[in-house]
């Protein structure tokens, strides 16, 4: 085995024999967690980290050095250069059924533009991280499709879609005052494909002060990106909130937001709202809000079937972007793999004026760890996708809008709208009832119940005057058709203004 990229041989004493695979990348990371954290003492040369954006932007990978291009395998790696925001060195190795090698940087890998960098790029320099492509649009060119880059962040996108909501391996004390930890994979391991493979296999280890651990990702592009997840992780200490396959996104307004930015688009986000499905409970669904303040909200679930965050906006209208396709945007679902047991997913939104920032963050917090020492295994898929219709049968939560009532300006009316069923007229509406719950909240009438007969939904009409104190309101609406659930559960966090 000779790895040669770029045509440049890298050397066979740099190959090491032996077998790359989960139990290898856990048996480090339990040696590591048995001592002391310890920062990398690794510096980044002045003349890449003072670099600016425009200057970083600069620097470009060249598709003719890819990883496998010149076997004509159906993956090919390209890399990212240290630099600007992203100072940290990981280690990306190669492996095959019975050997791995460290890949080296080497200047040639990049171009430079006008930029003078020559004496900070030393031998050892490493990478900041690296993107996969494959034909996932058509059969004759390689598109990007993944990317680690960053802590421990990755992005997926499925066939015809664009970048936008992003994973990463673990939360720690997210959204705490004292600050969050940022766990970040240190190593990486990514296995040679056979000219038919349909997937990828990566392997990489996760460092902090708190936790070390080793994950396994098992890549499938398509018409749906499906990766498979499996953790094995050793707290050094607990933190105060650990958060498990965490989900971060952006939203910064959509066609029903009250602050709009002065913005001439319908809307900007990312992701739309979070769907949640616990056993044996009908889907709750909380749109996301973008008000001034900040949010929390948490669902207990004995049981988890799946949450996600996710883009139902998908017609190019309601955002009218040409250039950053909001329309185009992934959704992601996380399916437990095995019994996760009772836990929480908590929904934590803080607010924001721009949408090049990320707000928006989506995790599962078990009821339960072991005891720092003991190992933690979890496993998972994220499925990133287009379309959510397939996760459950019943009928969507599909608008959400607020508003002061004229006759009454100490009530706030709502108007919460669900799919109906093609078949579904204004005489079947005796058949169907709202289900309202309120809490911290007075609601002054009965709950309406209305047939859009004009884009084929049902509408729940209710006013509300919130109690003195004005904490978070918490509402829930869903509808029943005879006794059977009929669409899911519209759930809200309402924070009255002063």
């Amino acid at each position: 085995m000779l790895l040669i990229l770029a045509g440049v041989p890298l050397g066979a004493q740099s190959i090491e024999r032996g077998r790359v695979d989960f139990d290898f990348v856990a048996g480090m990371a339990e040696n590591l967690s048995k001592r002391a954290h310890r920062p990398a003492r690794d510096t980044l040369p002045a003349a890449l980290r003072d670099l600016d954006y425009d200057q970083f932007r600069q620097i470009r990978f060249s598709p003719s050095a890819a990883l496998w291009r010149a076997d004509r395998l159906p993956f090919q790696i390209q890399f990212f250069h240290r630099g600007f925001l992203f100072p940290d060195r990981v280690s990306v190795s190669e492996f095959s059924p019975t050997h791995f090698q460290e890949i080296p940087f080497l200047r040639d890998f990049f171009e430079y533009g006008d930029l003078s960098l020559d004496r900070a790029l030393r031998s050892d320099l490493g990478f900041a991280g690296f993107r996969v492509h494959t034909p996932i649009n058509t059969l004759d060119v390689f598109d990007e499709f993944l990317v680690f880059l960053g802590a421990s962040y990755f992005r997926a996108v499925a066939r015809d879609q664009v970048y936008g909501i992003s994973a990463r391996s673990l939360s720690l004390d997210t959204g705490e005052g004292a600050g969050e930890e940022f766990p970040r994979f240190t190593r990486f391991w990514v296995g040679k494909p056979t000219s038919n493979a349909d997937r990828l296999r990566i392997y990489a280890l996760l460092e902090s002060p708190s936790v070390v651990g080793a994950y396994a990702f098992e890549a499938v592009p398509g018409e749906e990106t499906l990766i498979s997840v499996r953790a094995r992780l050793f707290f050094r200490e607990h933190s105060r909130r650990v958060g498990f396959a965490p989900l971060t996104s952006m939203f910064l307004f959509g066609p029903h937001s009250q602050n709009r930015f002065e913005d001439w688009r319908p809307a900007v986000h990312d992701s739309d709202g979070l769907l949640l499905i616990g056993e044996g409970r009908p889907p709750v669904f909380r749109p996301l809000v973008n008000d001034g303040t900040y949010r929390f909200s948490v669902f207990q679930v004995p049981s988890l079937n799946g949450f996600g965050l996710l883009q139902r906006a998908r017609a190019f209208h309601r955002f009218e972007d040409l250039e950053a396709r909001y329309d185009l945007r992934p959704s992601v679902w996380v399916e437990p793999v095995g019994e996760w047991g009772s836990g929480a997913v908590w929904l934590y939104e803080f607010p924001v004026v721009e949408e090049v920032i990320d707000n928006v963050n989506a995790f599962w917090v078990p009821a339960v760890l072991p005891p720092p020492g003991e190992p933690f295994d979890i496993a998972y898929r994220l499925h990133w996708l287009s379309g959510d219709a397939r996760l459950h049968d019943l009928r969507r939560v599909v608008a959400t809008r607020k508003g002061t009532d004229l006759n009454d300006r100490s009530l706030t009316k709502f108007v919460v709208e669900f799919e109906a069923a093609e078949d579904v007229s204004p005489r079947d509406l005796r058949s169907f009832s709202p289900v309202l719950t309120v809490e911290g909240a007075e609601v002054v009438n009965r709950p309406v119940l209305q047939l859009n007969h004009v884009e084929g939904r049902w509408r729940v009409f209710f006013d509300s005057r919130p109690e003195p104190d004005r904490r978070p309101v918490e509402i829930a609406v869903s509808l029943e058709r005879g006794l059977e659930p009929y669409s899911e559960t519209w759930s809200y966090q309402w924070k009255p203004s002063n």
